[in-house]
């Protein structure tokens, strides 16, 4: 009867001991998977050049998802991800925009066990990139700068300036510059023959010299026509006055 009491209480004995021993490993494995998970918050981003262009790439790994974790992102000062909450992990890629250009990017990241950011958990990335192609060359300009002008700046005049003057200068003129004198008055029959009229010319009369010695050569050859016909009248009258005479 002893015997089994002892047996009892013994056995009792190693059931606490055992529940005991097993609810510290509980608690240990416990501590050690939350101290392990509370260490392991893996913030990451980068801004880099894609086969597209530039690329953001935001990974959060292993935050705990017992508190409020929040991340934001912007490209050039432009919001590309407005302020979102996350659990353990978050993850994205966003295209940074132009590929000719460099760019810049912000990342923050707030964990909501370590909101001052004294752990690291909570923080900001500042990222930068240059241009991941060159810009493309301009095609040369084909089209010239201005259409060329095939109308001439002003119409060719065909008309002479002037018309043409076929007039004379000065008109040729055909009578003697002097009148001949009548028959003398000595009785002589005036010349029923009109003398012959001086050769005409085309061209003007010359001034100066010329003209007087001209002048005095018609004037010579009129004289001339009156004295020879002067005896040619009276020859004319004496036969005249002879005839008359035999009459009678």
């Amino acid at each position: 009867m002893a015997s089994s009491s002892r047996a009892f209480r013994e056995t009792t004995r190693l059931r606490r001991v055992a529940g005991s021993g097993a609810a510290l490993i509980f608690a240990a494995a416990g501590l050690l998977l939350t101290a392990g998970v509370a260490s392991a918050h893996d913030p990451f981003a980068s801004l880099t050049c894609g086969d597209s262009g530039p690329v953001l790439v935001i990974s959060i790994q292993n935050y705990n998802p017992g508190t409020t974790n929040t991340i934001a992102a912007s490209i050039d000062g432009s919001s590309v991800l407005p302020v979102t909450d996350f659990g353990s992990s978050y993850s994205t890629s966003i295209s940074g925009g132009d590929p000719t250009v460099g760019h810049t990017a912000k990342v923050n990241v707030t964990a909501g066990d370590d909101p001052t950011g004294s752990k690291g958990w909570t923080r900001e990335f500042d990222l930068s990139v240059g241009a991941c192609a060159d810009a493309p060359s301009q095609p040369p300009s084909t089209a010239p700068s201005s259409a060329p002008s095939t109308a001439p700046s002003s119409a060719p005049s065909t008309a002479p300036s002037s018309a043409p003057s076929t007039a004379p200068s000065t008109a040729p003129s055909t009578a003697p510059s002097t009148k001949p004198s009548s028959a003398p008055s000595g009785g002589v029959e005036a010349a029923t023959a009109t003398p012959p009229a001086t050769a005409t010319a085309d061209a003007a009369a010359p001034t100066g010299t010329s003209s007087g010695f001209g002048f005095l050569m018609i004037l010579f050859a009129v004289v001339a026509l009156v004295v020879g016909f002067a005896p040619l009248s009276r020859r004319r009258k004496d036969n005249a006055a002879s005839r008359s005479r035999r009459g009678r």
